[in-house]
Order: structure tokens, then sequence, then C-alpha cells
């Protein structure tokens, strides 16, 4: 958890500090993401996270359906139940970006924040805009804290809302992974010591800070070979099927298969 926050607020200082010094590819650097496909329209980079993020949603679904009872399996059980409801959310965030590069809002000006773009929308517009975001936040804000009352989920997620749209949009990325891996990490951090076990240890070395490896991968080498495996997609890729592994390890090294087969 440690090494992952560390991770994380590096790069977010690269990123914001020096992001025209060479260190980032130069076809991700000016919008903070890698962008495959960004010519074909339901099929960008952006359509593509939403595609598998929908899909393995559900496969992961269907996999914590069928291990959830086994005995011993709370602890993941946890950790994995509301990490699904946050890759559905990430997928609809993805979703309406790629619905915004259609609708050309993308290309207005990547320099400018949120709160510039949706400045000379109606009320209705805002709203219809910032619903897909809403629940982007609340769910992986909930995925990130799984033991946080939505009286605490809630204003964090109007907090982290109002930073979103007041950054420029080629630090969106970078600002939404910054809050999520801190809040996870500090969040597990601070559980009671005999809370600590296997599951606390296990999912962030496989779901948690290689994610923040892969940040630095997609942004430094996207035109070297990540723009040809779906750009963005490869860190989105990444999340469930990492969630998927790690409760499937937790399963067999925990002993509940064995138990379960007795």
């Amino acid at each position: 958890h440690v090494a992952l926050i560390i991770n994380a607020s590096i790069f977010a200082y690269a990123v914001v500090v020096h992001n025209d010094s060479g260190i980032f590819d130069p076809v991700w650097q000016p919008e903070g993401f890698c962008v495959a496909n960004r010519e074909t329209p339901f099929w960008n980079s952006h359509d593509l996270c939403l595609y598998f993020d929908t899909v393995f949603a559900l496969v992961h679904g269907l996999l914590y359906l069928a291990l959830r009872n086994y005995p011993g399996m709370n602890p993941a059980n946890e950790l994995v139940k509301f990490n699904i409801l946050g890759v559905v959310g990430h997928g609809f965030g993805h979703g309406a970006i790629a619905k915004a590069m259609r609708e050309g809002v993308e290309a207005s000006g990547l320099d400018q924040t949120g709160l510039d773009t949706v400045s000379s929308k109606s009320p209705i517009e805002i709203v219809m805009k910032m619903i897909p975001f809403l629940i982007f936040w609340i769910f992986l804000l909930k995925a990130t804290m799984p033991r946080a009352k939505m009286n605490v989920i809630l204003p964090m997620t109007a907090a982290s809302m109002a930073g979103n749209v007041l950054v420029p949009q080629q630090f969106g990325f970078t600002y939404v992974q910054t809050v999520l891996l801190l809040a996870f990490s500090v969040n597990q951090l601070l559980r009671p010591s005999n809370e600590k076990e296997f599951a606390y240890a296990l999912f962030p070395m496989i779901a948690g800070f290689p994610v923040s490896v892969i940040a630095w991968i997609e942004s430094t080498m996207c035109s070297k070979g990540v723009l040809d495996i779906g750009g963005h997609l490869i860190y989105d890729a990444y999340i469930p099927l990492a969630s998927m592994a790690f409760y499937m390890i937790y399963w067999a090294v925990s002993g509940t298969a064995k138990q379960k087969s007795l």
C-alpha cells in the first residue's frame, strides 16, 4: 500500500509538473490517454473500455456468485463485491468520454477544464452530462472503500467531482487515478491491525500496485506498441482481470477450495 501511494504520487507529480519535459509519449501527453482507433466511431479506446468493462463486470459477477459462499471467503468478498460495481462505473466514464469525442466536445480544448466545457450548456444538458460521472465516482469510491457508508461516499463523490471539473481535461485521467489509488491505500492502511491478513496483502500486490505501473507504461510507450494493443484498454482491462485473479488465488490458497471438496 505504501509503495502504491508513492508510485501514484510520483506519477501525478510528473504529469502535472513535467508534462512537457519529454518523459511522456507525445501521443499520450496532450490529453493524458493513449487512444487507439481515434477516427473510428464506436471503436476507439474509450469505446473498447466501455465494452470490455461491461462484459468482464458480468463475468466477474458470475465468478463472485460461484465462490462467495465458500468458507473463509468473506475478506475477499468484501474487496471484490463493490469492485465489480467499480468496473461498471469505470466503463460508464469511458462511454461518456467516447460520446463526447463523437460529438467533437473533446477537441474543443484539452487545456480547458470540465467547467469550461459546460459553461455554455443548459441546466438539462449539464445534468445529463454529469449523470455518468456521478455513477462513475459513486461506484469507484465505494469500490476503493468498501466499508464506507454512503454518508461518507456521497460527500467524497461531490468533492471528487468538483475537483474533476476544475482540472484541465488533459490531466483528468491522472486526477482520477490519484484520488482512487490514494483513497484505497489510505483506507486499507487505517484498518485495525487484526484485519490486515492475507487478502489485505494480496489485493494490492495483484490488483493495486501493478495498475499504477501500467499507467507509466501507457504514458511513456503509447506510440511504441501500446496503440497497437488497444491503447488505454490495457489499463482498463487489467483491473477486472486482476481482481478476478486475486479472487481465484485467494479461494485456492486460503484452502477453501479444498474444504469445499471434502
